[in-house]
């Protein structure tokens, strides 16, 4: 277990827009800079992999995006960044960035057709992550997102992985030292004991273990192979009381949200189920939970509900079924008005009452 402690955890938001529109990204920081001791930044996208190899200038666009968090972020938050070395199915190596945002390049030659243990990715991948600390000089960095899923689809590549890993974690130890680095596991996968006990050697190596959890998802992570959850409450109270049995290394909360309506998703022939009671009696135990269980920080993704920008990619043809995952997990509304969860957020400012109090369950 935990030890006990008096420092409070952070807390915050990332900056995900609504809209497609300048206004909204200002809407979004209006709402997150005043309820947050963290700023946390996600790139979950291409990587500069030229730049990263030939020590070479970032696209402008990239630039630019650096630029305006640097800007954005109060010089009182802490500082939280997310980076990773694949795409989104947590397996191939991230596609290679383009001098226009969203657009993508062909490889360096040498990195095609690269595994991720690669001599020359390992090199590439740790000049990045270390551009990206000078950058926006974070206290803690992820530099795997949900990288568990890996090991539970593909658990023969897992230690391909692990080398990555440990080579970017002894790097950054050396040239970053004031930086807490470490990967990123989704808590549902986990639970199953061959991919948690897989998992956990690796993930024990970072300075702390990031966690990815939308208790609403089970069905998903269920499709993949892991167990099943309970009913709510128990469907978050039992992953939470499972992962500080799990691991004693310190642990954030680097993703999570609780959806306010059902969404479906045809194609995976899907269901995911949520209301606002549930979204609220959510966020008010993971509070107490994290309070408890001494967490680093907690990141609520979404800010807004972002049913304004999925109308708008569904009119450029280029909205994907899994978009609206996470669309009505926002503690505001489509048209920012606070959700019933809003109010429980300012328990983050009585954590020395959570602390004191018995435990609700």
């Amino acid at each position: 277990m935990a030890k006990a402690q008096t420092r409070d955890v952070l807390y915050g938001f990332t900056a995900f827009p609504h809209d497609l529109t300048a206004e909204a990204v200002d809407q979004v920081h209006q709402r997150i800079l005043p309820n947050a001791t963290l700023y946390a930044q996600h790139m979950d996208q291409c990587l500069p992999w030229h730049a990263a190899l030939t020590g070479g200038a970032f696209p402008p666009w990239l630039q630019n995006d650096l630029k305006d968090i640097r800007a954005r972020r109060t010089p009182q938050q802490v500082m939280y960044v997310a980076v990773t070395p694949t795409k989104n199915d947590r397996r191939s190596v991230a596609a290679a960035c383009a001098e226009t945002e969203g657009k993508e390049r062909s490889m360096p030659s040498v990195l095609r057709s690269a595994r991720l243990n690669a001599p020359a990715l390992k090199t590439a991948y740790v000049n990045y992550v270390r551009r990206i600390a000078d950058e926006l000089k974070p206290t803690y960095m992820v530099v795997a997102i949900e990288i568990s899923e890996l090991a539970i689809k593909h658990p023969g590549e897992w230690m391909e992985f692990d080398e990555l890993f440990r080579s970017t974690v002894e790097a950054m130890r050396q040239s970053h030292p004031n930086v807490k680095v470490g990967l990123e596991i989704v808590l549902q996968t986990v639970m199953k004991q061959s991919v948690g006990d897989m998992v956990k050697p690796t993930a024990e190596l970072g300075d702390f273990i990031g966690v990815s959890f939308y208790p609403y998802g089970g069905e998903y992570g269920v499709k993949l192979g892991a167990p099943a959850l309970p009913a709510p409450p128990e469907q978050w109270r039992a992953p939470l009381r499972f992962l500080r049995q799990w691991t004693a290394k310190p642990v954030a909360m680097a993703e999570t949200g609780y959806t306010t309506a059902n969404v479906k998703l045809a194609e995976a022939g899907i269901e995911f189920k949520g209301d606002s009671a549930l979204q609220k009696q959510f966020l008010e135990d993971l509070i107490e939970f994290s309070v408890r269980d001494s967490y680093l920080f907690v990141v609520w993704f979404i800010a807004i509900d972002y049913t304004k920008l999925i109308a708008k990619f569904r009119e450029m043809g280029t909205v994907q079924e899994w978009m609206n995952i996470w669309v009505n997990t926002g503690l505001f509304d489509a048209d920012l008005r606070p959700k019933a969860a809003f109010e429980v957020w300012s328990r983050w400012l009585n954590q020395s009452a959570i602390r004191a109090a018995p435990p609700r369950f």
